[in-house]
């Protein structure tokens, strides 16, 4: 099993996000993944998939469950982008293999 929306924490690492930051995300997301185990299911199914419109759709499920997720971070997954704050910063959701 993979780490709940594990792929959105390293894109705020690869973003260089502040470490006390991430490590609020993975917190809230931590406890979102045992109130929700059906998210963590579609999560794992959706990452097979290489499916960005669902991890949106998860994502969006995560902020309405608990309020305490950052909304400056957004996903796109016609794009397949994460975007952060309110700037044009983004990364890639799913990285080109080196």
């Amino acid at each position: 099993m993979t780490q709940f929306m594990g792929i959105v924490i390293g894109c705020l690492e690869s973003s260089g996000a502040s470490a006390l930051w991430i490590k609020s995300q993975v917190e809230v997301l931590g406890e979102i993944a045992r109130e929700r185990p059906d998210l963590v299911e579609r999560y794992d199914r959706a990452i097979a998939l290489r499916d960005g419109r669902e991890i949106e759709r998860i994502w969006f499920q995560c902020c309405v469950s608990n309020r305490a997720i950052d909304a400056s971070l957004r996903i796109n997954g016609i794009t397949g982008r994460v975007h952060f704050g309110n700037g044009s910063r983004s990364t890639p959701l799913f990285p080109l293999p080196n």
